[in-house]
C-alpha cells in the first residue's frame, strides 16, 4: 500500500486544464446526445443543471453557454417556476424546443399524481397560464413546440395565438385519453387555426385528436407527418389530406390513424415517404391506391377479420400506375397475423427483401402463428419460386413471449436453410436461463423490452429498428440504437 500514490488533492483535474471553449463545447455536446437519444423527455434540462453544479469553473461556463439552457420540459407537477424563468434568460437569444405534458387527470400519462380535489386541479390549470405567458413572450424563439394535455380546454392557449412563429420547425399538439370526467369539454366541431395557420416552414407535425381548421393551414415542407384520431375527430376530409401531403412532397415519414381515407381510383403518390403506418381498419382501398417508391418500412396495426382484407390488398396485383408496396420492404409490423394459412404464405412470399420482422401481436392468441410457420419443412419454402426460402434476407425478429423450444426449433430451422437469423428480440419477458443462455449463443443478439399498450400510438420505430439490424454488438451504434428502441440485451446468466 505504501507504494501507491495517491493523487495530490490540490493538483488541478486534467479536464480543468482544458480551454474553457472547449469545455463549453463537450457540454453542449453532452446536451445533445441526451436530447437524441435518451428515451426520458426530462433528461435534456438534467445536463446544464448538473454541470452547473460541480465547480465554479463549470458553472461560470455553463452559465455562460446558451446552447445548454434551450430545452423545456414542463409538467403539470412542475413546481418550481423560477427555473424556466431561469432558462428563459439563460438561453439568450437561442432557439427553444418546449416540450409540455400536462396531464393531472391521469397519473399513467402525467409525471404526478391524481388530483385529490377541483381545487387542486384548478390551481394546476392557473399555474398552467402563468407558464404559458411566459413562453409566449419568446414566441419568436420557439423551434419546437411538443403539447400534450388531458385537459382540453388548456389547448385553447395555443389557437388563441394569432402571431407566426417564425423559427418553428417541429409542432406537436396532442389530446390524450383522460380517465376523469371533469378534465374538460369535448371540442366538438370546433375548428381551429394554429399559428394564424402560417405553418409553411414546419418540417414535422404531429396532430392527435385536436381538429383543426385544415382549409386555413399551409404547409410546404414537412418531412413527418403523424395525424391520430383514435379519441376525437380531426375534421381532415380526405381532400384535405390528399393536399396537405402533395403540398409537401418530400415527406419520408408518413403516420396515420384516421377515420376516412381517399377512396377516389387515382393513385396517391408519396415519392420521398421511407417509413408508413397506418392503424385503422377498413383501409383496403387506400392501401391498393398507395404508390411509395422508396418505402423501406410498413407498419400495419389491424385487428380481427379486417387483416384478411388488408393482406388481399397488400399482396393482389397492383393497379398500372402504384409501384409494388411490399416487395421492396425492409422493415414490417404487424400487430395480428389471424389470418388464412394462404394468405399469411402469400404474405411471407412477397416479401424477399425483409430484413426485420415486427410481430406485436396484442391479442390472446396465435403467438406462436409465425413461428409454426417457420419450422415446418413443407411451409417454409413458396411453392414454385425461385427461392429456397421465404424470407431469404430475414436476420431480425421481434415476438411476443412464446415457448422457449418453439424459439429454438426457429432459429435451428431457418440455420438449417441457410438463412440464420442474427437477433431475435422477445416482447415482455424476462429473458433469462438455460434456454435464454442457448438462443445467445447460437445468435448474434438475444434481447427483451416491453410491450407498448395498444393504444399507445407512437410514431413508428421501424426506421430506429433497422438501425439496431444493421448495428453490430458491442458498438457505439449498437447501444445507442437499444437506447432509442428501449430494448434490453441478454448480457449472460450473471446479470440475472
Amino acid at each position: 500500500m505504501d507504494s501507491v500514490a495517491l493523487p495530490d488533492i490540490r493538483a488541478p483535474c486534467p479536464i480543468d486544464r482544458l480551454p474553457m471553449e472547449l469545455l463549453s463545447k463537450i457540454f453542449s455536446e453532452t446536451k445533445t446526445l441526451q436530447s437524441g437519444s435518451h428515451k426520458k423527455e426530462a433528461c435534456p434540462i438534467l445536463c446544464p443543471i448538473s454541470t452547473s453544479h460541480v465547480c465554479r469553473r463549470w458553472r461560470s461556463i455553463s452559465l455562460a453557454s446558451p446552447l445548454l439552457w434551450t430545452d423545456l420540459y414542463i409538467s403539470h407537477s412542475h413546481k418550481h417556476l423560477a427555473r424556466i424563468d431561469a432558462f428563459l434568460e439563460r438561453s439568450a437569444s437561442q432557439l427553444l424546443d418546449i416540450t409540455i405534458r400536462w396531464c393531472p387527470y391521469d397519473s399513467n400519462i402525467g409525471m404526478g399524481h391524481w388530483p385529490r380535489s377541483t381545487s387542486v386541479v384548478g390551481a394546476k390549470e392557473r399555474r398552467f397560464t402563468r407558464i404559458f405567458d411566459k413562453l409566449i413572450v419568446h414566441l419568436a424563439r420557439w423551434h419546437a413546440f411538443d403539447f400534450s394535455t388531458d385537459t382540453w380546454w388548456l389547448m385553447l392557449h395555443v389557437f388563441d395565438i394569432r402571431d407566426a412563429a417564425p423559427a418553428l420547425r417541429q409542432l406537436r399538439l396532442d389530446i390524450l385519453p383522460s380517465m376523469a370526467v371533469g378534465s374538460g369539454p369535448s371540442p366538438m366541431a370546433t375548428n381551429y387555426p394554429p399559428f394564424g395557420g402560417a405553418l409553411q416552414q414546419l418540417q414535422s407535425l404531429y396532430i392527435g385528436n385536436v381538429p383543426l381548421d385544415w382549409s386555413r393551414c399551409t404547409f410546404a415542407d414537412l418531412r413527418s407527418l403523424v395525424l391520430l384520431e383514435d379519441q376525437r375527430s380531426l375534421n381532415c376530409h380526405p381532400s384535405e389530406f390528399l393536399r396537405i401531403i402533395s403540398s409537401s412532397p418530400a415527406i419520408k415519414s408518413l403516420y396515420l390513424s384516421l377515420r376516412d381515407y381517399p377512396q377516389d381510383a387515382m393513385p396517391v403518390e408519396l415519392p420521398m415517404v421511407e417509413s408508413l403506418t397506418i392503424l385503422t381498419m377498413h383501409q383496403e382501398e387506400f392501401i391498393k391506391l398507395l404508390s411509395v417508391p422508396r418505402i423501406r418500412g410498413l407498419e400495419l396495426r389491424i385487428m380481427g377479420h379486417a387483416i384478411n382484407e388488408a393482406v388481399d390488398a397488400l399482396t393482389e396485383p397492383r393497379l398500372p400506375l402504384c409501384r409494388p408496396l411490399i416487395q421492396p420492404l425492409l422493415a414490417m409490423r404487424l400487430s395480428c397475423l389471424e389470418c388464412t394459412a394462404e394468405r399469411r404464405h402469400a404474405l411471407y412470399s412477397s416479401l424477399p427483401n425483409l430484413r426485420l420482422l415486427d410481430l406485436q401481436e396484442h391479442g390472446f392468441l396465435y403467438h406462436t402463428t409465425f413461428a409454426e410457420d417457420m419450422i415446418h419443412p413443407d411451409r417454409i419454402a413458396p411453392v414454385g419460386a425461385n427461392t429456397d426460402v421465404y424470407m431469404p434476407h430475414l436476420s431480425t425478429v421481434i415476438l411476443m413471449q412464446t415457448d422457449w423450444s418453439l424459439l429454438r426449433q426457429l432459429v435451428e430451422t431457418r440455420r438449417a436453410a441457410g438463412v440464420p437469423l442474427r437477433k431475435l428480440v422477445i416482447y415482455d419477458r424476462d429473458v433469462s436461463g438455460d434456454e435464454a443462455a442457448w438462443l445467445a449463443e447460437n445468435l448474434e443478439t438475444l434481447a427483451s423490452m416491453p410491450l407498448p399498450g395498444y393504444l399507445s400510438f407512437r410514431p413508428a420505430l421501424l426506421l430506429d429498428w433497422l438501425d439496431f439490424e444493421a448495428a453490430r454488438p458491442g458498438t457505439w451504434e449498437f447501444e445507442d440504437a437499444c437506447s432509442r428502441i428501449g430494448c434490453v440485451p441478454y448480457r449472460g446468466s450473471a446479470d440475472h
